[in-house]
């Protein structure tokens, strides 16, 4: 009844509350929180819902949240895209690192050639992801840079390098230099 209510703090605190929904309920809450994507909320409740009313599930079982990412980003609908990529920025920061490899997987498709309208998202994942894990970040933009097909990479690449420290940006710029000049 709370997301009914017009007023912004009632939807905050739905979201907050549905956050705190044991794990064991993770079908409903993933209903619950696609059918509030749905209705197209502001960005501050958008957030809320993503942030807030997934940061159970995040914590005790992030591997249903990289399914649901997985499922977001086969739709065809742009919205529902950048919701995925919106979520996955939590899975890619420190707390997170294990399923990084996870993350810059379910990505790499979009690393190679972006929507535009997915650009900002996309980049916000890629940098937290060279922040929890420059390496490991570095190499998959640098497969991504050597494979066929993949317009997108080097626009990518150079908007967030300077979120990589000096010898992974040294070694990414090497990288797009030699596919501009093989």
């Amino acid at each position: 009844m709370l997301w009914k209510e017009p007023f912004l703090e009632c939807r905050l605190l739905a979201a907050r509350l549905l956050g705190l929904v044991p794990v064991e309920l993770a079908e409903p809450v993933i209903t619950q929180v696609n059918a509030w994507l749905d209705t197209s909320p502001e960005e501050h409740t958008l957030s809320a819902i993503l942030d807030e009313g997934l940061a159970r599930m995040r914590q005790e079982r992030p591997e249903l949240l990289l399914t649901l990412a997985r499922e977001w980003l086969a739709d065809k609908r742009i919205v529902v895209q950048q919701d995925a990529l919106r979520m996955l920025r939590h899975l890619a920061s420190h707390q997170h690192t294990n399923h990084l490899p996870d993350v810059l997987q379910l990505i790499t498709h979009l690393i190679r050639r972006v929507h535009p309208a997915l650009r900002s998202d996309l980049l916000h994942v890629l940098a937290r992801a060279a922040r929890t894990s420059p390496q490991e970040t570095a190499f998959v933009l640098r497969q991504n840079l050597d494979a066929p097909d993949s317009p997108d990479t080097a626009w990518l690449v150079r908007q967030i390098i300077s979120e990589f420290p000096a010898p992974q940006q040294q070694n990414l710029k090497s990288a797009m230099s030699k596919v501009r000049n093989p």
